[in-house]
């Protein structure tokens, strides 16, 4: 699809060994991220949740968000946003926000969005841990294993907190280990 994520990982993980002077993986992201887990280095498969996973979520979701005008999902640590070019062919009538720390990821996103004319697909640079974060309008909020455990619970105490009906769908070992020990009321899928 065009995507040129492993020329963005290495553009990434080389400022943050210039900035750190360091070759840790573990320290790298949180040094460049006020101490958010980035997830730098890691081949960028590992990053993006598979079209074969967003195909088979999808498939389950349908009888949820057929015939529902505006519907929207925000995706919660986005990575590269492959869900809003798998809705852009797949379901182009769903709205999608995908909202992700790393500012040279998003430009990359972009770029691919464009090239695919992805009209309703739109990406931002946001610290989703920030305090004076607000999460945006949605009737699905996406999160899969991103940064850190206790990240995870923020976000997961931050959406059980949601009055307005929202599903939230988790995916990845731990949000769903997170989920279970501490948010049994949300969907799990």
């Amino acid at each position: 699809f065009g995507y040129k994520m492993r020329n963005c990982e290495n553009i990434i993980l080389t400022k943050a060994k210039l900035l750190n002077n360091s070759n840790n993986l573990g320290v790298l992201g949180p040094s460049l991220f006020a101490g958010e887990q980035a997830w730098l280095g890691l081949d960028p498969q590992v990053l993006n949740t598979s079209y074969h996973e967003f195909f088979e979520l999808f498939k389950s979701l349908n009888p949820l968000i057929k015939n529902r005008p505006n519907f929207t999902i925000c995706d919660l640590g986005a990575g590269y946003a492959r869900m809003g070019l798998f809705l852009h062919y797949l379901y182009p009538d769903i709205l999608y926000h995908g909202i992700e720390l790393v500012p040279e990821r998003v430009d990359e996103v972009k770029r691919v969005y464009q090239l695919h004319h992805c009209h309703k697909a739109k990406i931002e640079v946001n610290d989703i841990q920030a305090k004076e974060f607000i999460y945006p309008e949605a009737n699905l909020y996406f999160l899969y294993d991103y940064g850190t455990n206790n990240a995870i619970f923020a976000t997961l105490k931050q959406l059980s907190l949601l009055k307005n009906n929202e599903l939230i769908v988790a995916m990845g070992s731990r949000t769903l280990k997170i989920i279970n020990e501490e948010f049994s009321n949300l969907i799990r899928i």
